[in-house]
């Protein structure tokens, strides 16, 4: 005690602020030298108990522990009160007797308050800005324009950007590295704060702006004791002045608005998870990821160039694997630079594991899951248990409707649950209505839904085949598919009309296809759904032609076979081989799909699923075929047209035979069947297949010679017109493709080219067997115009194409293609 008391009176001469922590040292030295956090913790805990007033500012290691060197002095005696009576006890449980001046609240608060009062005006300018990023790379037209826009509007107003993004996109190195390029705009100082927003203890307004004044050197007795009254004192202080702020990880705009100046001069800063849009003004800067040139430059720095130039390859999965996330990326390149021994090929293996990569993304107490938990953890149950749903589907994105179906809320209330997860850097937005995860955020929230993934699938997949019967009902006027699919819960989905569906599907496709390979591997309920849908699809003329598309419900297919669900197989049978045929594709597949689609011991079909077999079969049986086989095949379609009563069926049964009359050189017949197919289809308004049956009819006026060359391009051409005013896309190439086959029979090869070019573009979405032909057409044009070489190589592609796709096609065509 005698080296206490010395301690004491060796300061009794210094200032009041010295003395002042001369003391709180002594009793800290009383206390048995506690951690600060020990203290800092039971302060807290004393002053919860206490109920104090939320203005009185919490303890804080930092707070402590610039009160114990003489770094500030408490703003208000009952900030420091908690901390003394915490000290006292600790001392008392560890025996040491304290004097009275040690044990006295009078005595603490007179001397406090000589500390307060004296504490000198300070001239020292601050300069709080954390070190600049060595490495910091990309975002260059991000960070020079908001640089620009900063400095452009601090002289007429106080200039504020926002940065904001999720967790580890980079927003705070972003902040400083334009803070650093900008400081000297600002001579009057930049002021530095981590606003803890993304944690459950953000910091308060009060204690931070109390924490800047006396870092512009107001003394602590001129402090005001409350929110309102330093706000004013702040702004009052800084006006006049040209000063940047960093205001890093804030919570909301309600924490940082009363520390943002009043006047023109300063320029502010702040980060953020979540958009503010409340700060009028504010420059808006959305962070999203960084490019695959910026992600491997960054990682390339982290490691070593040299290192990463040895194994391009791996360097690219890495980056890849953390989703070009800035701070996943300098995780992994941390555990590599310091284990020299590593190859990088066996960091991007590590990574390849979806199980295991947020583990592998951790380097001591930094990781990329801790990143996103602070964002989790402002979640509500309702929140929470919307995060974890909505990753369960492996969709590249959501719609509205799909999250709607996902929850089981109405649509508007999913869009207002997934803004909120937005607005906290959970959740991105691709477009109004539209919402997917980042990569790592997702295996983040799998590992926190409460469902079976398998009940969230198959929610969506109500909605998906829900909504694809709204979409048959628009394009197939009086159809009667949809009865024979499974009931749905969903029942929200109407289309205005056929094009708003169309571009509906188109939008949802690559979905679908996830979908379906997810079904895959589920098995269950989501089999028999995807099966129904891809009957849907099959019926809406966009059907699975495309590979793509084809080979994820195959592997449904797969799937139902191999659980013993002939309901399902039957169904996807009749899609895959009904989609492959009506665009000729895999001839062989595409009859072996029908023939599977009803052995002698699965289950019945309804006349409506026989009869759209039946109509497949109609559009391949030419390849094999005689007239009058054509001719006994279309019978049996009348027939069930006649008994389902469902006008696509009878359609189907002219429109695909008018097609095989055609291609097996049965012109008169062609002829007929496209006059009645044409007559029903534009009195059903079914522009997509109007389209179809004009191109069929000009190609058959040229077969029958019963009109002119003109009129037969004519008609061809007024198909493509409607087939673009139709929405629909596949059509598109092949009224193309057959307007390139009029105009070669015309003796218009130029006019011929362009067409067959047009119809090769289209068949992005009209499948490869419009490809195949339409190459075969240009390769015709091109030799009429004397271009040998370049018909050459396009009979080569045809050729290439028609073999791979097992295309089927016509004796004309063969002699095309023979003629190479």
């Amino acid at each position: 005690m005698t080296s206490q008391a010395g301690a004491g009176e060796s300061v009794e001469s210094s200032s009041p602020r010295a003395l002042f922590a001369a003391r709180f040292s002594v009793l800290f030295a009383a206390a048995g030298q506690p951690t600060l956090r020990s203290v800092v913790d039971a302060a807290n805990a004393r002053m919860r108990a206490a109920r104090a007033r939320g203005e009185v500012g919490k303890a804080t290691i930092q707070r402590v522990s610039d009160w114990r060197v003489g770094r500030s002095v408490p703003a208000r005696f009952e900030s420091l009160t908690p901390v003394l009576l915490t000290l006292m006890d600790m001392a008392r449980r560890a025996g040491t007797p304290l004097p009275a001046a040690l044990t006295s609240l009078s005595d603490w608060r007179a001397l406090w308050k000589d500390a307060a009062s004296s504490a000198a005006a300070s001239t020292a300018v601050p300069h709080q800005l954390p070190r600049a990023i060595a490495d910091f790379t990309g975002r260059d037209e991000v960070a020079e324009r908001l640089s620009a826009q900063l400095i452009a509007a601090s002289p007429t107003a106080v200039a504020v950007g926002v940065i904001t993004g999720m967790g580890g996109i980079g927003k705070t190195a972003l902040a400083i590295r334009v803070a650093h390029h900008i400081r000297d705009r600002y001579p009057d100082g930049q002021l530095y704060i981590d606003l803890r927003g993304a944690g459950d203890n953000p910091a308060e307004p009060f204690d931070v702006i109390g924490d800047f004044l006396r870092d512009l050197g107001v003394g602590e007795g001129a402090i005001p004791a409350t929110l309102t009254a330093r706000t004013a004192y702040l702004r009052s202080v800084l006006d006049g002045k040209s000063l940047l702020l960093v205001l890093d990880n804030a919570a909301d705009a309600a924490q940082v608005k009363p520390m943002l100046p009043g006047s023109a001069g300063c320029a502010v800063l702040i980060t953020s998870r979540v958009a503010l849009p409340e700060l009028a003004g504010a420059i808006p800067v959305p962070l999203g990821g960084m490019t695959p040139e910026e992600a491997a430059a960054l990682f390339g720095k982290i490691v070593g160039k040299e290192r990463a130039a040895a194994e391009p390859a791996a360097v690219t999965r890495i980056v890849s694997h953390c989703g070009a996330l800035p701070l996943a990326i300098r995780i992994a390149g941390a555990r590599l630079a310091h284990r020299p021994g590593w190859t990088l090929a066996s960091m991007a293996e590590r990574l390849a594991d979806e199980q295991q990569r947020l583990t592998a993304l951790r380097a001591g107490e930094v990781s990329v899951e801790a990143a996103f938990q602070l964002s989790y953890d402002q979640l509500d149950p309702e929140h929470r248990r919307a995060f974890g749903r909505l990753a369960a589907p492996d969709c590249d994105d959501l719609s509205s409707d799909g999250a709607a179906a996902v929850l089981g809320v109405s649509a508007h209330d999913a869009e207002e649950i997934c803004e909120t997860l937005v607005n906290l850097g959970l959740l991105e937005t691709t477009s109004p209505g539209r919402y997917r995860y980042h990569d790592l955020v997702r295996l983040f929230a799998l590992r926190r839904i409460g469902d079976p993934i398998d009940d969230v699938v198959v929610d969506l997949l109500d909605y998906y085949l829900a909504t694809m019967k709204a979409l048959n009902i628009v394009i197939n006027p009086g159809t009667t598919l949809p009865a024979q699919l499974a009931a749905t819960r969903w029942s929200d989905t109407t289309f205005p009309d056929v094009i708003t569906g169309f571009l509906w599907f188109f939008g949802e496709r690559r979905n679908l296809i996830a979908l379906s390979r997810q079904a895959a591997r589920l098995g269950g309920h989501s089999v028999d759904l995807m099966a129904d849908i891809a009957l849907a699809a099959t019926e809406s003329a966009e059907g699975p032609h495309t590979p793509d598309l084809s080979a994820a419900l195959t592997s449904v297919l797969d799937a139902a076979i191999r659980t013993g669900n002939p309901r399902a197989q039957q169904r996807l049978h009749i899609a895959l081989g009904a989609g492959l045929a009506m665009t000729l594709v895999g001839y062989q597949v595409s009859r072996d799909h029908l023939i599977s689609a009803f052995p002698a011991d699965g289950p019945p079909a309804s006349p409506r699923l026989a009869g759209s077999a039946a109509v497949a079969r109609l559009s391949i049986c030419w390849m094999d075929g005689t007239t009058a086989e054509v001719a006994h095949q279309y019978e049996e379609c009348l027939r069930y047209a006649e008994q389902t009563g469902d006008p696509l069926v009878g359609f189907g049964a002219d429109y695909f035979a008018g097609y095989s009359f055609l291609w097996i050189g049965a012109a008169e017949a062609a002829y007929t069947a496209a006059q009645r197919a044409h007559a029903m289809a534009r009195k059903a308004g079914m522009l997509h297949f109007e389209a179809g049956c004009l191109s069929l009819l000009g190609s058959a006026v040229f077969d029958t010679g019963r009109g002119s060359r003109a009129a037969a391009v004519s008609l061809c051409a007024k198909g493509v017109q409607l087939a673009g005013q139709s929405g629909a896309r596949s059509i598109q190439g092949w009224t193309r493709m057959l307007l390139a086959r009029a105009c070669l029979l015309a003796g218009d090869p130029a006019a011929a080219e362009t067409a067959a070019r047009e119809a090769i573009i289209a068949a992005e979405w009209g499948g490869r067997g419009i490809e195949g032909r339409s190459l075969l057409m240009l390769a015709a044009a091109l030799r009429e115009t004397g271009r040998a070489d370049e018909a050459h190589f396009a009979l080569q592609q045809a050729r290439a194409v028609i073999e791979e796709a097992d295309i089927a096609i016509s004796p004309w065509e063969r002699g095309l293609l023979a003629g190479g």
